[in-house]
């Protein structure tokens, strides 16, 4: 078992450089969150949904006002939840079902389409769950979740 926010915190940092590009952004971390995570592919899965999120941002020709990216950590009843949420082009809703697929992408950057794929895939493999929600023209938030016990 690990605390989660000083995790959370080192990826901040190892992206820094390319999280400032992004504009105004809020980070809420609860620090009394302790789940089960291997620390490499926690690292690995949130800097891949944190440059998802910049990519949306950059895709966006106008930003919105306010926030434009949005981390946040919090503990429920069994597990630790981590959300990180952009206010960029959103994912259409024909491709929803699709997001996890190994070689898809929805996003007119260079891709291959194997980063949400991976995500998933450690995220099950550390007995927790990605899910996405998501708007086109709003933005989308992913959902992390991390079994306490």
């Amino acid at each position: 078992k690990m605390t989660i926010e000083p995790l959370v915190q080192g990826v901040l940092v190892l992206n820094q450089q390319i999280i400032q590009g992004a504009g105004e952004i809020v980070v809420d971390l609860n620090q009394d969150c302790v789940a089960w995570v291997n620390p490499l592919a926690f690292e690995q899965v949130v800097t891949n949904v944190i440059a998802n999120a910049i990519s949306a941002l950059a895709e966006r020709e106008i930003p919105r006002e306010g926030p434009q990216l949005e981390i946040k950590l919090t503990s429920e009843v069994d597990w630790v939840v981590l959300s990180i949420s952009d206010r960029g082009v959103g994912i259409d809703a024909k491709h929803m079902q699709k997001i996890f697929e190994p070689f898809f992408s929805s996003n007119s950057t260079p891709s291959h389409g194997l980063g949400l794929a991976m995500v998933q895939k450690s995220m099950q493999a550390m007995g927790g769950s990605v899910h996405c929600k998501s708007e086109k023209d709003v933005g989308s938030s992913f959902t992390l979740k991390f079994k306490k016990d």
